[in-house]
């Protein structure tokens, strides 16, 4: 009897100790991608993605299916107003785009995304940049 209760009260320290993990991630945006588009340094296709803050500071960015999923850096960026809508923010060299921001209705902070190898390599270069803005639910 004493070693069941030692093993439930185990069982239960360890789900306690779960629970910060799971609350650490707030869903920011769905997101319909209709372009082929860099992450930092990881390529992704188009598509359906959620996009999860977590409190680390990265971004986790999932396909709709699950199949892919990765992590990004990414920093407080304030807005001069409080987006009226939720938005995702590439910036756009020639045909290439890059995760750039994610805006949430009703806050006047978005998160900013670092920039990759290659997006680094053509801002550099002075290739002209432009925004594209999807609008995310």
């Amino acid at each position: 009897m004493k070693e069941k209760s030692s093993v439930m009260l185990t069982f239960v320290a360890l789900a306690v100790l779960a629970l910060p993990a799971v609350a650490q991630h707030s869903d920011l945006s769905r997101v319909n991608v209709p372009f082929n588009f860099v992450a930092e340094n990881q390529r992704l296709q188009a598509g359906d993605y959620s996009i999860q803050r977590m409190q680390n500071g990265r971004l986790l960015i999932r396909s709709a299916d699950g199949k892919v999923a990765t992590t990004v850096l990414s920093l407080p960026a304030p807005l001069q107003t409080t987006a009226t809508a939720s938005e995702v923010v590439f910036n756009r060299y020639g045909g290439e785009y890059f995760l750039s921001e994610v805006r949430l209705q009703g806050q006047n902070t978005g998160r900013e995304v670092f920039r990759g190898k290659k997006e680094s390599e053509l801002a550099r270069k002075g290739i002209p940049r432009a925004l594209a803005s999807l609008a995310a639910r």
